[in-house]
């Protein structure tokens, strides 16, 4: 069973914003990976049990941040086994509740509880991200869900920049599979939902953002997906990121 969340307005909405790196700016490879990122961040508390930032580097597994007074550089965005390559590169920061629910954007509000930024790493080439496009930005789940409390409390979240949901705009296509299991959903709003019911193993999820024909978006800023294990065998543990 896939259930709807209902997400309490938040006012004021935070503002986030990427202070460093900034727009367009070549950060040298040799200091790349141990780049400071810096944010700036209003109107939002930074508890961890309340709230925090969501970092997600190109589409890697997003990493919390509840504090900003501790550092946090860009080789600490990208995947153990990955590095961090010379060429573009797309950062963006999202305002999360306490429960893990991203904060999404408010009808007319100048504040925006998210940042995004285009930036470089070694000499500039020739782009090939739009920043203007749609891009879907993959937030949950993710990781290892332990013990039968979290199997069945698995939090399904995104955020959509550049495009809309709804009648006439787009949609949100996801699909988890897995052990025998295949749901799917299409969502026409902005909404977090709770994925109920998931026996133990490994399971993929992917999402797809969709145009106002019900087609797949082109290019891979329009697609993500995760894999994730369900272990109700194990002690009550929470979620293992």
């Amino acid at each position: 069973m896939i259930e709807k969340l209902d997400e309490p307005a938040v006012s004021p909405l935070p503002h986030v914003e990427i202070k460093f790196p900034f727009a367009e700016q070549h950060v040298p490879l040799t200091k790349a990976a141990r780049y400071r990122v810096r944010l700036q961040v209003q109107h939002w508390p930074m508890s961890g049990d309340e709230g925090g930032i969501e970092l997600v580097l190109d589409g890697f597994r997003p990493r919390l941040i509840e504090t900003l007074e501790r550092p946090v550089r860009l080789g600490e965005l990208v995947p153990a086994d990955r590095e961090l390559s010379a060429g573009e590169h797309v950062l963006v920061a999202i305002a999360v509740r306490g429960d893990g629910v991203t904060v999404k954007p408010g009808n007319g509000s100048s504040l925006e509880p998210y940042g995004a930024v285009h930036f470089w790493v070694g000499p500039r080439g020739t782009p090939s991200i739009d920043m203007k496009a749609p891009r879907l930005v993959y937030s949950e789940p993710r990781g290892t869900y332990n013990g039968a409390h979290a199997a069945d409390d698995v939090l399904l979240d995104f955020y959509v920049l550049g495009a809309g949901l709804g009648a006439g705009k787009g949609s949100i296509a996801a699909t988890i599979s897995g052990r025998g299991v295949e749901r799917r959903i299409v969502m026409k709003d902005w909404h977090a939902r709770r994925i109920r019911g998931l026996p133990s193993g490994d399971y993929r999820i992917e999402l797809v953002l969709r145009g106002a024909d019900d087609k797949p978006l082109s290019g891979p800023a329009a697609r993500a997906e995760r894999a994730i294990t369900v272990n109700r065998d194990a002690p009550d543990g929470g979620r293992y990121r």
